[in-house]
């Protein structure tokens, strides 16, 4: 078995995969690192290796040390000096984020270019991998959770809300307001930038919506024709392990 570790800027996600295929998925918060090896203690000596995926520096030391304690097999660290099967040789001197790397290589694997990945988490992103199979370019946003913090912080009179797509984009209260604006608001911005994106490549893509929030706007955005594919981030990852 492998187990494959994402760690994000909020939550560190991990997948158990037998015979190339996910078994098990979970989730823990950045804090809760120690919790990993608890969470797959039955399957513990089944494991032959690990790949761990980090944008997360700061915490590295300390969950590598972890892995490290708990598990004796291979552990893989994903970087730009591993084997891929997309092209991002113009992006050499340029810091590329290890999710990213999973999620264009699933992205490759699974589906044909041209494409569009759209990762909403922290951070959300829209990997673009040209007609070529290229990867090309890349836009990165404030995420949904990111920006609705920063509202209800520095607008005194806002609440604090939790968050849910409107059914209307007409509000008749402050909590449909801010859902308007922060959740109707961001699917609106990525179909608007998909757009923008297709029309200086200059042909349509292929649209993939993945990433922690991503069910939010899992609906709303499929109207445009986006693809969800909850776990193309750990399948990259497991396809990064097969490679290397």
């Amino acid at each position: 078995m492998r187990l494959v570790i994402d760690a994000g800027n909020t939550t560190i996600g991990a997948g158990l995969f037998a015979n190339n295929q996910l078994v098990k998925s979970f989730s823990v918060r950045k804090e809760e690192y120690q919790k990993l090896s608890l969470l797959v203690k039955d399957d513990k000596e089944k494991i032959d290796d690990i790949v761990y995926s980090s944008v997360t520096p700061l915490l590295d030391e300390v969950v590598i040390k972890e892995i490290q304690k708990n598990f004796s097999c291979r552990l893989l660290i994903v970087s730009q000096k591993l084997k891929y099967s997309f092209d991002f040789k113009q992006y050499e001197n340029i810091q590329i984020g290890a999710d990213l790397l999973a999620d264009l290589e699933a992205g490759s694997s699974k589906y044909k270019a041209p494409m569009l990945i759209c990762d909403l988490g922290t951070a959300s992103k829209i990997l673009c991998l040209d007609k070529d199979g290229k990867f090309s370019s890349c836009a990165i946003i404030p995420g949904m959770e990111l920006s609705g913090k920063s509202l209800m912080k520095n607008a005194e009179l806002l609440p604090e809300i939790g968050l849910n797509v409107p059914k209307s984009a007409l509000g008749k209260n402050t909590v449909q307001a801010m859902n308007i604006g922060i959740v109707l608001g961001h699917a609106c911005l990525i179909s608007g930038l998909v757009a923008r994106f297709e029309k200086e490549l200059g042909y349509k893509c292929q649209k993939i919506l993945t990433g922690g929030t991503g069910t939010l706007l899992q609906d709303e955005l499929a109207k445009d024709g986006f693809i969800y594919d909850a776990n193309l981030c750990l399948e990259g990852l497991n396809i990064i392990g097969n490679m290397n």
